[in-house]
This record gives C-alpha cells, sequence and structure tokens, in this order.
C-alpha cells in the first residue's frame, strides 16, 4: 500500500495540534514526517506537534473541541497540508481555520494557534517546498526556502 509519510533529514523544535483527519486525504500534498537519518537514535521517528513547535520523541499535543467532530474517531498523529500555490504548510486539521507552519527567526519550526493567522514577529511563513513520495518505497522531500531541517534537543537552538 502506498504510504503517505516523507522523510526529511531530521527537523527542529514542535507544537500543540488540533485532531487529524481519521484517514489521509487523497492528495500527495498530505503528508507526515518520519526521519530519515542512517544510524541515528531518531531513525524512522515520526514528527509531531506539540507545544506550537515541532518535535521527534515528544508526543503530540492534539485536542479535540466537543461538538465539532467526533474525538473518538481522530487520531493524535501530525499531518502537515502543504500549498503548492502559495508554498505554505499548515497542519491537516479537522477544525476550520488550520494551523499554519513558520519558521522563527531562530531557525525552529512552529505553527500558529487554532484559528488565528498571528505569526512571531521575524518569522516567515515560506516558500516551504514539498515533492510528495513518487512510489511506495521512495520518499518525498520537504525544504524551507531551499534549505532541509536540523533536528536539535530541545533547548539548543540552533544545532
Amino acid at each position: 500500500m502506498f504510504t503517505k509519510s516523507t522523510t526529511i533529514s531530521a527537523l527542529a523544535g514542535l507544537a500543540a495540534a488540533a485532531p487529524t483527519h481519521p484517514t489521509p486525504a487523497p492528495s500527495p500534498n498530505i503528508f507526515s514526517v518520519t526521519i530519515n537519518r542512517s544510524g541515528s537514535p531518531i531513525q524512522f521517528a515520526g514528527v509531531s506537534a506539540k507545544g506550537y513547535s515541532f518535535n521527534v520523541n515528544n508526543g503530540t499535543g492534539t485536542f479535540c473541541p466537543s461538538g465539532v467532530t467526533d474525538c473518538s474517531t481522530v487520531g493524535n498523529t501530525t499531518v502537515f497540508a502543504y500549498n503548492p500555490n502559495s508554498q505554505t504548510l499548515s497542519m491537516d486539521a479537522v477544525v476550520p481555520g488550520s494551523q499554519r507552519a513558520f519558521v522563527r527567526k531562530d531557525g525552529s519550526l512552529g505553527f500558529t494557534v487554532p484559528h488565528s493567522g498571528a505569526i512571531l514577529e521575524g518569522a516567515s511563513t515560506g516558500p516551504f517546498q514539498f515533492t510528495p513520495q513518487e512510489t511506495d518505497g521512495t520518499v518525498g522531500k520537504l525544504l524551507f526556502a531551499t534549505r532541509g531541517f536540523n533536528a536539535c534537543s530541545a533547548g539548543e537552538g540552533m544545532c
């Protein structure tokens, strides 16, 4: 079966997320992220959203507003949605308004509060570039302003 996961070299800082769709949308621009760093202790770890940042091996901060959706049908996996027209990235959330990803001035990746377009001063929402995986067993690629991402231990800042 064709999977909707994208592998990147690694990823910096992570955040609190709204629930993801119970089943992935059929778009190649809807994806999850897995670390591809051979020989690393984080090899194949998933990237999650928690505390308005993205993280590896620190869990997902899922929020499910009652009355909006049946919370028993949603998971706690961070799923991204790439918009090729605007070259922006957000989380693929059940609730309207989504949560837009941005790169902070220090280079870490964060996301907006639900239903808000407000980003931190000096942060940038693009350009992101995403190339989906073409077939099962291949990887996609996620870049920001033509650069990949690095994973840092919490509190290390740029690494």
